[in-house]
């Protein structure tokens, strides 16, 4: 949780220490959640979740205000997030981790334009979360953090990065041009 932390800490700072709106996009029982709004008394918390389990309810309960429960799938709820005009700042995807489901996130959510873009699970043990992220970000840049969290900005250089490639070239040949691989 604490690379979340450090990354919405980072841009929050490069934003004018607003308030912060993210989204959590497959939520369990809220840890990471529960986890950000204890340390992070300036996050607004959009948390998407098909099926909550109960104890979501009850950890969402003592943030009232600040965490807004979303009950639907994430496609929906990333089409909801657009009519409603909702600006997300910072998106977090650990929902379904097949290839489909994940390229289907970060494509809807993507939409949402987010200043920061993370997921979870880039490890050989989720490949369709490998293929998708790869597949996508092929030609631009990719940060991979601990506990196989992977992020990248998008209008917002809080590290100085390069911008994304428009051409499409091949993986290696871009992992031979970057210094994020």
């Amino acid at each position: 949780y604490r690379i979340i932390s450090w990354l919405l800490t980072e841009l929050w700072q490069k934003l004018g220490s607003r308030t912060l709106v993210y989204a959590e996009v497959g939520v369990a029982a809220g840890n990471t959640a529960l986890f950000l709004l204890e340390q992070l008394p300036w996050l607004q918390v959009y948390l998407v979740e098909n099926k909550p389990k109960p104890e979501l309810l009850q950890v969402l309960s003592a943030f009232a205000g600040r965490a807004h429960l979303v009950e639907m799938d994430s496609k929906d709820a990333a089409a909801y997030f657009l009519l409603a005009g909702l600006h997300v700042d910072a998106i977090f995807l650990d929902a379904d981790h097949s290839f489909h489901a994940v390229t289907r996130d970060l494509e809807s959510f993507g939409r949402l334009s987010p200043a920061l873009m993370m997921g979870h699970d880039f490890s050989w043990e989720h490949p369709g979360v490998l293929k998708a992220v790869l597949q996508l970000r092929a030609g631009c840049p990719l940060t991979l953090g601990p506990d196989h969290v992977f992020f990248w900005h998008q209008g917002v250089d809080l590290f100085n990065s390069s911008t994304c490639f428009t051409s499409k070239m091949s993986l290696r040949g871009w992992a031979e041009q970057s210094r994020f691989m």
